[in-house]
């Protein structure tokens, strides 16, 4: 929303009705948001990336069930 109302004018939705723009002409903005926003991304890319080798490690290194859970494996099949 930041970057794409940047410029002040409003963003169409579907042509229903228009959403205004916060700032207009707010050129900083839209480098703030895009940074924001490229930064959050691989943020989120980190920690899922993470979170994988974690469930992994779990499994080969801990020798537990917790990848067999994630994956949907009934925790009765393991006597737990």
């Amino acid at each position: 929303y930041l970057i794409s109302t940047a410029d002040g004018k409003p963003i169409s939705v579907f042509g229903w009705f228009d959403v205004p723009a916060t700032l207009a002409d707010a050129g900083a903005q839209a480098d703030f948001a895009g940074a924001l926003h490229f930064w959050l991304a691989w943020s989120v890319v980190v920690l899922s990336v993470m979170h994988g080798f974690m469930a992994l490690k779990h499994h080969f290194i801990d020798k537990d069930d917790t990848l067999k859970r994630m994956l949907g494996k009934s925790s009765s099949d393991y006597g737990v």
